[in-house]
């Protein structure tokens, strides 16, 4: 599985990171303009982003200026004859109505913060991904 996390908190990121990693290549961005070419490229290198983890509420950004422009990309993926990425939102519960809205739209699921190795890895089998689930510390 080739992976992108587009996370503004730290400790988020980096369980994300140890469960995405262990189930395939995984990517950082830590802004909407990185992540968008991060994705582009690894389409155009014929080796496409199947699963972005995205913080919908980020300084500077909001998640879903990069969800619409993911969502615009992967119009020509399917095109081209690849399959269109899971979107998994991060969020705060704060925001769940704002989530609800995308969620039904433009994303596959969403997981609530404080994000956990287990819960993680639970979304991803539902999305029907499969992974190893070593434990993560």
């Amino acid at each position: 599985m080739r992976s992108l996390i587009v996370e503004y908190d730290p400790a988020c990121c980096r369980i994300m990171f140890e469960v995405l990693r262990q189930n395939g290549e995984c990517c950082f961005a830590e802004n909407r303009d990185e992540g968008i070419e991060i994705f582009r490229q690894a389409w155009m290198n014929g080796r496409p982003i199947e699963l972005v983890c995205l913080d919908i509420m980020m300084p500077n950004m909001e998640g879903t200026e990069l969800l619409h422009l993911i969502h615009a990309s992967s119009l020509g993926m399917l095109n081209e004859g690849f399959k269109q990425p899971k979107i998994l939102l991060t969020t705060l519960m704060t925001e769940t109505d704002t989530v609800a809205e995308y969620y039904h739209k433009l994303c596959d699921t969403y997981l609530v913060k404080p994000i956990t190795a287990e819960r993680l890895q639970e979304k991803l089998g539902m999305m029907g991904f499969v992974i190893n689930s070593e434990t993560i510390s």
